[in-house]
């Protein structure tokens, strides 16, 4: 089967740079330096289809020619069996229904299946809200996409499916998490018309450098429980992680293909200190010459690992300081004791005042 995979972004956060590359002749499109985050969802998802013997097709609305007009066109001209929204969150999820309405209006009789985060937490809701849209894959979608093509006839058969019958919004059982990350095969980065160009994380308009850029997921998911956050829901609170030995071979490859930057996507790369070695060491050893960076807790257990991670070529930490008093962390359930609750003499300030 022939499945389009499109990636809904956030047009305020995506930049397009002057410079204008090599023409793709096939797709007739362009090759462009975006300032945004690469669609990691939909490169993970098209190698896993490829491997099944489907045909795929990756779209990503940050390509100034891959709006909802373009691929609609495409859509009507190669008439694809399915095509799969993917997009992250509140922001994003009007695009993804104007897009669906689009698409709609153009294919009618091509189902449209919709995944990532938001999508996992609200879908029942999505499907009462937006006619377009036909069925929502809740959670990982590496096994659950393939899943759903073989079984278009038959949506009731496919665990963590959300879809529509007769009107009625069906939620069949839920899919158990991913056990063993490793049997995957890496990304595909070369068949979008795009060059990354590295920006701050969750796409904020600021360039960090013009080097080849991507981003690499080593691990999924957090044990910790902040009320704000929704991965501990999404990842049923559990922290799973590729192998060192398949992550080096992921970091082999990219550097052969002259990638210099990297920013790992973990929720949280900093919770095993054996791991982070491991990489690390396998980075240096290897003399993969990358900067990169990554995102945890100030209280991680790997911050001591931070040395080796220095020598590695890691020179970005992102932590999350939601608070600095302890009453509001505590609220958060954040699991943490601010410095400012301690009672030494250099410390002036306290994290209630009394009374």
């Amino acid at each position: 089967m022939k499945t389009f995979l499109i990636h809904v972004g956030d047009d305020d956060f995506c930049r397009v740079l002057p410079a204008r590359l090599d023409r793709d002749r096939e797709g007739g499109h362009g090759r462009v330096k975006i300032m945004a985050f690469p669609p990691l969802g939909i490169q993970t998802l098209a190698p896993v289809l490829r491997q099944g013997g489907h045909r795929v097709r990756m779209f990503d609305t940050a390509h100034p020619q891959m709006k909802a007009e373009e691929i609609a066109r495409a859509a009507a001209r190669e008439t694809p069996d399915v095509i799969a929204l993917s997009f992250l969150s509140t922001t994003t999820y009007p695009a993804a229904k104007r897009m669906a309405r689009r698409l709609k209006a153009e294919v009618p009789g091509i189902p449209i299946i919709v995944g990532g985060p938001f999508a996992t937490v609200n879908a029942d809701r999505i499907l009462e809200d937006c006619l377009d849209i036909d069925c929502v894959g809740r959670g990982e979608g590496e096994e659950l996409l393939p899943d759903y093509l073989d079984h278009l006839e038959d949506p009731g058969a496919v665990a963590g499916l959300v879809w529509r019958h007769h009107g009625r919004v069906m939620q069949n059982a839920p899919r158990p998490l991913l056990r063993d990350l490793d049997r995957f095969p890496y990304p595909d980065r070369t068949s979008l018309p795009i060059d990354y160009v590295e920006s701050l994380p969750l796409d904020v308009p600021a360039v960090l450098s013009l080097d080849k850029f991507c981003t690499v997921q080593t691990s999924r998911g957090c044990p910790y429980a902040c009320s704000y956050c929704g991965i501990p829901a999404l990842g049923e609170g559990r922290w799973r992680s590729r192998s060192p030995q398949h992550v080096l071979g992921e970091l082999q490859e990219l550097h052969e293909a002259g990638y210099r930057s990297i920013y790992l996507t973990d929720d949280h790369f900093l919770i095993n200190r054996q791991r982070i070695e491991a990489i690390c060491r396998g980075i240096i050893e290897r003399k993969l010459t990358f900067h990169w960076g990554c995102e945890g807790r100030v209280d991680s257990v790997g911050i001591d690992r931070l040395p080796v991670m220095r020598e590695a070529g890691c020179d970005f930490l992102a932590f999350g300081v939601e608070a600095g008093t302890q009453r509001v962390l505590d609220r958060l359930n954040k699991k943490q004791t601010s410095p400012l609750t301690r009672t030494d003499p250099g410390v002036l300030m306290r994290s209630d005042p009394p009374g």
